[in-house]
């Protein structure tokens, strides 16, 4: 995720929105921009990171089944926060 931060392939923003975690957006140039809803607790941001990071790159806005490709992004925010608790102790400030 840092490399496409780096070269400009993604950026993340923080965002008041109203009824959804974030989304991924990609756009006619080829590069994504994800949006964090800012009024999320900084846990629930971080899993909403890791579960957009999920669909860019294991499904890459790709066409499919949407029950399948979110439960796998569900699973894999779940799984990440908990095979890493650490991070969230250093991202807790990040923000």
């Amino acid at each position: 995720m840092r490399r496409l931060e780096e070269d400009n392939s993604i950026r993340i923003t923080f965002e008041k929105l109203d009824s959804i975690y974030g989304l991924l957006y990609k756009g006619l140039n080829d590069k994504y921009l994800i949006v964090i809803n800012s009024n999320l607790s900084p846990e629930k941001q971080l899993e909403t990171i890791w579960h957009e990071s999920k669909h860019l790159y294991s499904h890459d806005m790709e066409e499919g089944d949407m029950e399948v490709i979110e439960k796998e992004a569900v699973e894999f925010s779940k799984y990440a926060l908990e095979y890493s608790p650490e991070v969230l102790s250093e991202c807790r400030n990040a923000w």
